[in-house]
């Protein structure tokens, strides 16, 4: 960004997916699909949204996190506000920055590697949402440019693990009949939890300032873990 400058990041980010486009064109099947009803059955998605609401083990992944990407996300979207105006950066420093958090996010992918896949992994989930909160905290007080990047390595790990072990888990414990609702229903929560987080979080930085808004949503994030876990861990596990 520093040297191209936006126009020309955008332009690679772009390129960037030509690969995997025609790879996806490549492996898709030449025959033509089965024609798929037509008829939509209104009652099934909300009959199966009732089911995934009442099952504790299941609603546990999908609040913490929302409430992880809506506190916590905002720390990625507004990071241009935090180093160019709470920390007086420049765009070179705000490219590390945000390159620290896909090293973390590689970090925090890896390290699954090393976690039983079988095992519960509520736990798991909840300590590094409440990490995640924490982290955004430190960096709404942190006073020093070089300690954002080492801020944003554990941002990125901890949202890392927090996300892929929360479709994991779903994935997992979701019937056949309802695995692709549920799937729906992670990304609504993902996508969905970061705009709604970007909104909030842009009306409260433009009210009280960009380290106040991150302070209040950090705090907010470490609580809404610790209570949301408190009744996720006591559910059974699903038979």
């Amino acid at each position: 960004m520093a040297g191209a400058g936006a126009v020309g990041c955008f332009a690679v980010s772009a390129a960037s997916y030509v690969p995997f486009i025609v790879i996806a064109l490549w492996i898709l099947p030449r025959r033509a699909p089965a024609p798929a009803s037509e008829r939509f059955d209104r009652p099934v998605p909300f009959t199966g949204l009732r089911e995934i609401a009442r099952e504790p083990y299941q609603r546990g992944a999908l609040l913490v996190l929302l409430a992880s990407t809506t506190l916590c996300g905002p720390l990625i979207t507004f990071c241009p506000v935090l180093v160019k105006d709470a920390l007086q950066g420049n765009v070179s420093q705000f490219s590390i920055a945000v390159g620290a958090f896909g090293v973390g996010g590689l970090l925090g992918a890896i390290g699954l590697l090393f976690i039983d896949s079988a095992g519960d992994r509520r736990r798991l989930i909840s300590w590094f949402a409440a990490v995640f909160g924490v982290i955004v905290v430190l960096a709404a007080l942190n006073p020093w440019a070089w300690g954002l990047p080492a801020l944003l390595v554990g941002a990125g790990m901890s949202m890392s693990v927090c996300n892929t072990s929360a479709n994991s888990l779903l994935q997992a414990s979701a019937s056949p009949q309802r695995r692709g609702l549920t799937v729906s229903l992670y990304m609504i929560v993902l996508r969905g939890g970061i705009a709604l987080g970007g909104l909030l979080t842009g009306v409260s930085a433009s009210l009280l300032g960009i380290r106040p808004a991150l302070l209040i949503n950090g705090a907010l994030a470490v609580v809404a873990a610790i209570v949301i876990a408190r009744g996720w861990l006591r559910s059974p596990l699903p038979a």
